[in-house]
């Protein structure tokens, strides 16, 4: 949290938003997509089959939550925890950046 009051910055990581959560001035965002989707981001960017591309989509799915869950004792998919959920099936990159400015 010490770092969120300096000033204007950008948190990535995983829990950002349970940690500050209550903070003042912060935008905690979530974006998320279709499995399938994000299957083929995944097999497209790491040049993976199908099989591999399941296989590691569900570990990164249980690792991220195993995390939170461990850590902040949440589900990382509780909506209360975020302040804009933004769907990539639906937006392009354009159209997220437009909506995150928007509410900046």
């Amino acid at each position: 949290a010490g770092l969120a009051g300096q000033g204007s910055a950008i948190l990535v990581g995983r829990g950002a938003n349970f940690a500050l959560y209550g903070e003042k001035g912060g935008l905690h965002l979530r974006i998320v997509a279709s499995d399938g989707l994000r299957l083929e981001r995944l097999r497209q960017r790491w040049n993976l089959s199908l099989s591999e591309a399941l296989r590691r989509m569900r570990e990164i799915d249980a690792e991220r939550s195993n995390f939170i869950r461990h850590h902040f004792k949440h589900d990382i998919e509780d909506p209360r925890f975020y302040d804009l959920i933004l769907n990539t099936d639906y937006l392009s990159p354009q159209q997220a950046v437009a909506a995150i400015l928007a509410v900046v």
